[in-house]
């Protein structure tokens, strides 16, 4: 059981990370505009 809750930890941890990055993205591009 602990085991899956590391599993789905690791896995919201990257949806996020990769979310941010994205996010992040877009601001530096509507910024330049």
């Amino acid at each position: 059981m602990e085991n899956l809750v590391t599993v789905m930890f690791m896995f919201f941890c990257t949806q996020i990370s990769r979310l941010l990055k994205v996010a992040f993205q877009m601001h530096i591009n509507f910024c330049k505009n």
